[in-house]
């Protein structure tokens, strides 16, 4: 499949969601590799679907093996620039009176991390790469 990181990136998140799309993208999983999706999770692509439900959970492995099937498909690595974007939806969220409650759902991750994104995230820088 012939896609651009961009185009990459959106598709992941309709798929599987922004969460399992960041942690795919993350060096240590998948960004910045290209991932032959098996077309189902027994037989030959067996391991290969356990170390993607793995990283991302079962069910959504099953969502990416049901689109990718038996195809290879470049995850990018834009960990950083991601969580960059990430930081500041939640802080304009959180200034339009989404409360830190909501933030942790949506966002998967703790009270105490979004407290310091909220803390930390320069809302007046520009980000090199626009992912959207």
């Amino acid at each position: 499949m012939t896609s651009t990181p961009d185009s990459t990136v959106k598709l992941l998140i309709e798929i599987i969601g922004e969460a399992a799309a960041l942690r795919m993208m993350d060096a240590k999983n998948f960004g910045g590799m290209t991932v032959e999706f098996p077309k189902k999770e027994t037989g030959r692509g067996e391991q290969a679907f356990a170390r993607i439900a793995e990283v991302i959970g079962h069910d959504k492995a099953k969502r990416l093996s049901k689109q990718f099937g038996g195809e290879r498909l470049y995850i990018p690595n834009l960990h950083n620039h991601f969580i960059a974007k990430r930081n500041k939806r939640i802080v304009a969220s959180y200034n339009n009176g989404t409360s830190i409650a909501e933030l942790v759902k949506e966002y998967e991750i703790s009270d105490r991390w979004i407290r310091e994104i909220l803390k930390t995230t320069d809302m007046n820088s520009e980000l090199q790469v626009s992912l959207f």
